[in-house]
């Protein structure tokens, strides 16, 4: 299978890396909040990854 490479300006395919970004960081903060034993671990757990300011996204409410 061969890959299409997407053409747009650099701009452009850095936001959408940045999108790209943001929701892989939300999908893993919604697994640690799964895993997690309380609100405590949870929050600690989420800043050992970087992910304490991570805001819930439309598809998470």
């Amino acid at each position: 299978m061969r890959l299409a490479r997407k053409v747009g300006s650099g701009d452009q395919l850095r936001a959408e890396a940045k999108l790209v970004e943001i929701a892989s960081e939300r999908q893993a903060a919604l697994v640690v909040a799964a895993h997690s034993t309380d609100a405590e671990d949870c929050i600690e757990l989420l800043a050992m990854l970087g992910l304490r300011d991570t805001a819930p996204g439309p598809e998470t409410q």
